[in-house]
């Protein structure tokens, strides 16, 4: 449980907020600055102690998306709890001590202002943010996560939906943060500014208000179009004679091609929405579109692919993360999957070592193709084939960096290394695509720490001087 133990006052002057007035952003005559912000949890009795701090100080990272001069800085102690033992809120009637009038001029949830705005900067670690409203009775609906993750080391905007609280029963006049929900093995600290309530914009990247879909419809106006990619697939410039083609318009050969069992593809036992034929706007392009894809299983005309040492396929998809892509051959436990990192909005070129990553697969009776998104996405495929020789230039590969994760599972954290080239990124993904933790390691070797994490299966997203590559990883 959270207790508030002690406080650090600004400054004892209080100042009002009416929202048709400018953000909490922490300046001088402005709103924010001169609040009685408390800060908790500080247990100075603790062996050793541990010690939390908020002060409002001039910005010491005016770069990016906010330049302005001053923000509020949060820092804390290393801990083991999982809400990160550190929180602010903003001076109440109730609070201890008591600040009567509230810093928080009491106003109503309602559609005009339940979207929240914030400004954060977690330097060298990103964790969770949790933002939490009272009411003049303390009722509350709970504290909110944010809709979008922070990046670390640079201002990010996170949106908050409290539309939760339209129906509290009582007007709100307290913000409570929670900048770092989660485990910290160090000290941490955050930087926090331009708290702003309104309705959700046009250009948000989010589905809030009455919006009928991202940024459209309803206060927006418009048709919701659905997102589809406005270029095709690079071009493969593999010799068809050395490939088996399952899907592609650069192959043509009829002895070179696998069919699929069903013509969309898909077998009954997929949990999807639509599977049909797409041609890309402009050009005479054809591509698979499959809808609300959680899984796919693909059978095929089983077939011996022992002579072709790589697989190829093109994603796109707006706004999925990841896509596990998995092969699947006669026999007892005659498989193997590897995840597929994604950028929204592009394709995503896929080539797979089947004598590396897929190495304990028997590629003599394949037959069929399984693709796991977990999270009901959409997505656009197009020229997947088999082939005998290498990478074309621009791929993700999924051979020239090795890597190794251990333990794997693992009860807190993973040891990650590689055999030839230092790590200058991860970012580490649930199965619904959220990032959850970022590291910049800049070492062939370096520890994740999972203990903030729930048990479950993870994405390792590990950048290096290669390319980018995908690991599983999976907490008990």
């Amino acid at each position: 449980m959270m207790k508030k133990i002690t406080l650090l006052l600004l400054t004892l002057l209080t100042a009002s907020l009416g929202f048709s007035q400018d953000p909490i952003d922490f300046e001088t005559s402005t709103t924010g600055a001169n609040w009685s912000w408390k800060v908790f949890e500080e247990d100075l009795a603790a062996d050793p102690p541990y010690n939390v701090a908020v002060n409002v100080i001039a910005n010491p990272f005016k770069t990016g998306i906010n330049t302005s001069d001053n923000v509020i800085e949060v820092t804390g102690d290393a801990t083991a709890e999982v809400w990160g033992s550190l929180g602010i809120e903003s001076g109440h009637p109730t609070g201890d001590p008591v600040v009567s009038p509230a810093d928080l001029t009491a106003f109503t949830v309602d559609n005009s202002n339940n979207f929240v705005t914030m400004m954060i900067y977690q330097v060298g670690f990103t964790a969770p943010v949790k933002l939490k409203l009272t009411g003049t009775s303390n009722a509350s609906k709970g504290d909110i996560e944010s809709l979008n993750s922070a990046i670390a080391d640079q201002w990010t905007e996170i949106v908050f939906n409290m539309s939760g609280s339209n129906d509290l029963g009582q007007p709100v006049d307290q913000i409570i943060i929670f900048p770092s929900f989660a485990a910290r093995a160090t000290a941490h600290t955050i930087y926090i500014d331009n708290i702003v309530f309104g309705s959700g914009t046009c250009s948000d990247g989010f589905k809030n208000g009455d919006e009928e879909g991202i940024d459209c419809g309803g206060i927006c106006g418009g048709v919701c179009d659905t997102p589809a990619p406005l270029v095709s697939a690079p071009l493969s410039t593999t010799p068809e004679s050395d490939v088996l083609f399952l899907y592609s318009d650069v192959y043509t050969t009829p002895a070179n091609q696998v069919d699929f069992n069903n013509a969309n593809w898909l077998n009954t036992n997929s949990a999807f929405g639509s599977s049909t034929e797409e041609v890309i706007a402009g050009t005479s392009d054809n591509v698979r579109y499959i809808t609300d894809l959680n899984v796919a299983f693909m059978g095929i005309t089983q077939t011996d692919f022992t002579d072709y040492n790589y697989f190829h396929i093109d994603i796109w998809s707006d706004d999925a993360t990841f896509l596990i892509v998995k092969w699947e051959g006669a026999g007892a436990a005659n498989a193997a999957d590897t995840p597929v990192v994604l950028t929204p909005n592009n394709w995503t070129s896929v080539d797979i070592d089947l004598n590396t990553t897929f190495s304990t697969l028997d590629r003599t009776t394949l037959f069929q193709m399984v693709f796991d998104a977990a999270g009901g996405k959409d997505f656009y495929f197009d020229n997947v084939y088999f082939s005998k020789t290498d990478f074309v230039l621009g791929t993700q590969d999924f051979s020239k960096t090795s890597f190794k994760a251990y333990p794997n599972p693992t009860q807190d954290s993973w040891t990650v290394r590689t055999e030839n080239s230092n790590m200058s990124s991860i970012q580490v993904f649930d199965i619904l695509g959220k990032n959850v933790l970022s590291l910049v390691p800049n070492a062939s070797e370096t520890i994740i720490d999972g203990s903030s994490l729930k048990s479950g299966l993870y994405f390792a997203q590990i950048k290096t001087a290669t390319g980018i590559n995908s690991i599983k990883l999976i907490k008990n």
